[in-house]
């Protein structure tokens, strides 16, 4: 199902794309693909669970509605990438790169941003239940609306995250790291 797909948004996005053929079809066949190149790729509403994508390269690519649940993609590189509404459970974005992503009403819980640049990017509506952002940077980062309550079962971390300009859930602004 996922390599019809796949092979479909390939062959007929109108658009030129920047990501490698040959890596697209490594994550259809392998379920992997560490490193490879999916920048400006278009995998919207796909299933793409328990994927091996640490180190990868999504930068700009079209991931909306998309479902990543328990992939690592530690240190991924997922700057501009568009994932609104899509679901990342308990990923593995330690060291990742998200400066400018739209996350916008996403759903994140659990997931790992440890040490992640989440600059400029949008969590507007995002559910961020027990997600942990420890020593992340959401420099001008926008999380108003997002679901993240420390009464909730599984708190959210922000332990030594940085804010600077960053709306926060309730729509005030934390400068707190300015």
């Amino acid at each position: 199902m996922i390599a019809i797909a796949v092979a479909s948004v390939a062959c007929f996005t109108p658009f030129a794309h920047a990501f490698s053929e040959t890596d697209l079809e490594k994550v259809v066949a392998l379920q992997e693909c560490n490193g490879c190149d999916l920048s400006e790729a278009y995998l919207e509403a796909m299933v793409l669970q328990d994927m091996e994508l640490a180190g990868a390269n999504l930068s700009d690519a079209h991931l909306t509605n998309s479902n990543f649940d328990f992939s690592n993609m530690k240190g991924a590189n997922l700057s501009g990438a568009d994932l609104t509404k899509s679901r990342l459970g308990k990923v593995h974005l330690v060291k990742a790169d998200l400066t400018n992503a739209n996350l916008e009403g996403a759903w994140l819980q659990e997931a790992s941003f440890v040490a992640a640049n989440l600059t400029n990017a949008n969590l507007k509506g995002a559910w961020l239940e027990g997600a942990s952002f420890a020593f992340a940077d959401l420099t001008g980062a926008n999380l108003e609306g997002g679901w993240a309550d420390r009464r909730l079962i599984r708190p959210t971390d922000f332990t030594m995250a940085k804010f600077c300009k960053t709306t926060w859930i309730d729509g005030t602004i934390k400068n707190k790291d300015c």
